[in-house]
């Protein structure tokens, strides 16, 4: 039977996994931080300091979390720059191919993405492949939260 059993499912991240995004985020995030005057960053520092829940992120470069004010103008700007730069976007190489084959071998999947839900279920949609998940469960609270509140739902 293989290394993975018929029947197993994988549970896939969105952003930065299947969808390959790192320029939108990392223009983003760079929009966020010119917003309380934050130098930028490169992709590379970015990966090597990023984790959830995203105040703590912050808190890293900057040394403290930022304000109630901050992570409001932060957040704003991200998500109007990240929408802005993500049609841009597609799926990362290879990705159509290994979903196809991993649905046709019997096993199962799903997407758990701390993505807004409204717009991931479309923009999944939108690349052809929902048919390949069980579940979409995208983030439906505010940003900044964690992936393991996300996951009790999923």
């Amino acid at each position: 039977m293989g290394k993975h059993a018929a029947g197993a499912h994988i549970v896939w991240d969105w952003n930065g996994t299947l969808f390959h995004d790192n320029d939108a985020v990392i223009s983003a995030t760079n929009a966020a931080f010119e917003e309380i005057g934050l130098e930028p960053i490169t992709l590379e520092r970015y990966r090597e300091l990023y984790c959830v829940p995203i105040p703590r992120f912050y808190q890293r470069l900057m040394g403290r979390l930022p304000t109630e004010a901050e992570w409001e103008r932060m957040d704003t700007a991200f998500q109007r720059h990240y929408t802005l730069h993500r049609t841009a976007c597609g799926l990362a190489d290879g990705a159509e191919l290994l979903l196809a084959d991993w649905r046709s071998a019997g096993r199962s999947q799903s997407i758990l993405s701390m993505y807004g839900h409204d717009e991931l279920v479309p923009l999944v949609r939108e690349f052809g492949i929902e048919s390949h998940f069980l579940r979409i469960d995208g983030r439906t609270g505010p940003s900044g939260g964690s992936k393991a509140e996300h996951m009790v739902r999923h």
